[in-house]
């Protein structure tokens, strides 16, 4: 006598595969100027606007994202490797010339001129002033206020104010020309694919 098979609905069912494919997201509405330099490994995300002026360079694994808010960079700035900068609440800001450096995290206001330094975090709806220079590692709570001319340093973040910047025009023309030369430099050395992020 043959031995009977089992049914398909006795038979186990094999476990489900989760997928690790990423969805493929649309880009963020975007206003890119045409001089803008953004790497192809750059990452641009969120649902709020995202306006990059004129001659701005975001460098590979930089992040801008505006999930939470929208998000303004000026003529000039730089973006360097792994920083972020993330719309919050009415948004975010950054000023012509701005360096934000690696590993930087802004979800405040910089004003023009101004350097974040390596790793160093700004707030929600932090200010930072004009022509301002936060050194490395930097963190300033949210809310946190500084004025124009502002060099914020240490483990206390202790403050104070670049008379050298502040009250001598040359100083501050040698350092737009510097400035300047690194960004003709950079727009040589970051391949950008900009066309990526139109919309």
């Amino acid at each position: 006598m043959a031995t009977p098979q089992p049914t398909a609905s006795l038979r186990p069912t094999p476990p489900k595969r989760a997928s690790t494919v990423k969805p493929i997201l649309p880009p963020p509405p975007s206003t890119i100027h045409p001089t803008a330099v953004i790497a192809s490994h750059a990452v641009l995300s969120g649902t709020h606007p995202i306006t990059i002026g004129a001659h701005c360079i975001i460098h590979p694994y930089a992040r801008i994202v505006s999930a939470e808010g929208p998000v303004e960079l000026q003529e000039g700035v730089v973006v360097w490797e792994h920083g972020i900068i993330e719309g919050r609440g009415e948004g975010v800001r950054i000023g012509r010339g701005v360096i934000v450096e690696s590993g930087a995290r802004i979800e405040g206001e910089v004003g023009e001129g101004s350097l974040v330094g390596q790793g160093s975090i700004i707030g929600v709806g932090s200010v930072v002033g004009k022509h301002c220079k936060l050194a490395p590692r930097t963190i300033l709570e949210p809310q946190t206020r500084i004025p124009d001319f502002t060099v914020v340093y240490g483990a206390n973040n202790a403050r104070r104010v670049d008379t050298t910047v502040r009250d001598k025009a040359e100083t501050m023309t040698a350092r737009e020309k510097g400035q300047q030369r690194q960004m003709d430099a950079l727009r040589k050395l970051v391949p950008g694919n900009t066309a990526k992020w139109m919309t």
